[in-house]
């Protein structure tokens, strides 16, 4: 890729800042990343990922984009412990309350927890020629030309020394800090406009625990996932990692459907939403450390491709851009997406960047964004956000999901876009479609009882 620039500033040392670096390397000659926290390789949870110690899912094609930045990357993680599955075929998957056919869906995921992951990342991008890593800052806003079109770099304090502020000057200023970014309000304070956000509440609770699941059970499969029903708006993640180490998530909606912090309710709740077999492992196994908690209130997007005079020099990636409900596990792979999205509009040259960025990014955010709201607009906490377009949405999904159980090419399909390998409209694709009426006719047969011939 051809230099089009000179520096580029990344604020976040987090997976989407990790990304960014590493396509901005690329056309720019110097990058520096900021961090609040210190940056380091360790595979330690950060304080500045709360949800660090949770279940997180690397979908296939966020890990066909990291191969792709970072050649060789699945291996190195593979040699130091990370799990390798196939979606499907080695990973139960129980979706509106069936469970999918276990089948390839030809592609592959790594498995691993989120502080291995990102410590493999960090230290491959701090070795990249012309990174320059600055933790310990904190960014205060931004700084501005005198004509107000152009960002010219940040303002920052470092510590706990807020008393103290220096101006770090740059071409490109790319705002990764996470869901919490305050890229809008310093837009406010320089007088400009701040995006439009849609926000769905949603109120999902978390606890999560490292377990060691005996040996009977661990070599039979490497994760299953059990997603909520109206009935029952719980779900359960239990993924093997790295150390030969299971992590076992538990989430609910609402306060009253929120997993507790304690041994005996974290089983207690488990046992409302696992399979038999997950259940007696659970029970079975050697826990390893305490249980964290974590509240996710609401998903929020943030539409800057509709500023229509937003400054050039400023790029929003990751959470700060969109930020997903966690239970669908799309929050990592949308941000190897958006670096995908931004590796592209770089390569276009230095011309109207921004804009372009920010529209290829909102189409890259559309499905995931549409398929997390769909999923969550089927509860019934939800109703009354329902439209005539997503009842109809649910309603075909439903049907998918008990076809996925029976046939094959539904459960493959079905799982191809959950892991954002395919878009949406191939489930609807007139041969699948068939499938999925057909095997609701057999299901619907099965239930009609059979009436005997007159005379017997």
């Amino acid at each position: 890729m051809q230099q089009i620039g000179e520096h580029a500033l990344v604020l976040g040392a987090g997976m989407s800042g990790l990304l960014a670096a590493r396509v901005l390397t690329e056309a720019y000659e110097r990058v520096t990343l900021l961090d609040r926290d210190p940056i380091h390789g360790d595979a330690a949870p950060r304080r500045g990922v709360p949800q660090g110690r949770h279940a997180h899912v690397l979908l296939a094609r966020g890990g066909e984009i990291i191969e792709d930045l970072f050649p060789g990357i699945t291996g190195e993680l593979v040699a130091d412990g990370a799990v390798v599955s196939h979606p499907l075929a080695d990973f139960r998957f129980c979706a509106g309350g069936h469970t999918l056919r276990q089948v390839p869906i030809g592609a592959t995921m790594l498995q691993s927890t989120r502080p291995f992951l990102e410590s493999h990342l960090r230290d491959r991008v701090l070795t990249l020629p012309g990174l320059t890593p600055a933790g310990g800052r904190d960014v205060v806003g931004l700084s501005i030309a005198d004509d107000r079109r152009r960002v010219t770099g940040v303002r920052v304090v470092r510590g706990r020394d807020a008393s103290t502020e220096e101006t770090l000057a740059a071409d490109l200023v790319v705002d990764a800090t996470g869901r919490a970014g305050r890229t809008p309000v310093w837009l406010q304070v320089l007088g400009l406009p701040r995006p439009r956000e849609e926000e769905f509440v949603v109120s999902v609770g978390y606890a999560s625990r490292l377990m060691r699941l005996p040996r009977d059970y661990a070599e039979r499969e490497k994760a299953i996932a059990v997603g909520p029903v109206p009935d029952r708006p719980r779900g359960l993640a239990l993924l093997e990692v790295e150390g030969g180490q299971h992590i076992v998530t538990l989430a609910g909606f609402e306060g009253r459907h929120h997993p507790p912090a304690d041994h005996d309710g974290f089983v207690e709740f488990a046992a409302s939403v696992s399979p038999p077999d997950v259940l007696s492992a659970i029970r079975r196994a050697e826990p390893l450390g305490e249980i964290a908690t974590y509240r996710y209130q609401s998903s929020v997007r943030r539409h800057y491709e509709e500023l229509p005079n937003l400054p050039d020099g400023l790029l929003v990636t990751g959470d700060a851009l969109c930020s997903f409900n966690p239970i669908y596990g799309q929050g990592m792979t949308l941000a190897a997406m958006q670096a995908s999205t931004l590796r592209n509009s770089l390569a276009q040259g230095l011309p109207g960047l921004t804009l372009r960025f920010f529209r290829a990014a909102s189409r890259a955010v559309d499905d995931p964004w549409d398929l997390g709201v769909g999923a969550d607009l089927a509860l019934p906490q939800f109703r009354d956000r329902r439209t005539l377009s997503t009842r109809l949405t649910s309603a075909y999904t439903r049907q998918v999901q008990a076809a996925g159980a029976i046939d094959d090419q539904v459960a493959r399909q079905f799982v191809r876009v959950t892991h954002l390998l395919d878009p949406p409209d191939q489930l609807l694709r007139p041969g699948l479609a068939w499938r999925v009426l057909r095997a609701r006719t057999a299901h619907l047969a099965r239930r009609v009882p059979r009436l005997s011939a007159p005379g017997r």
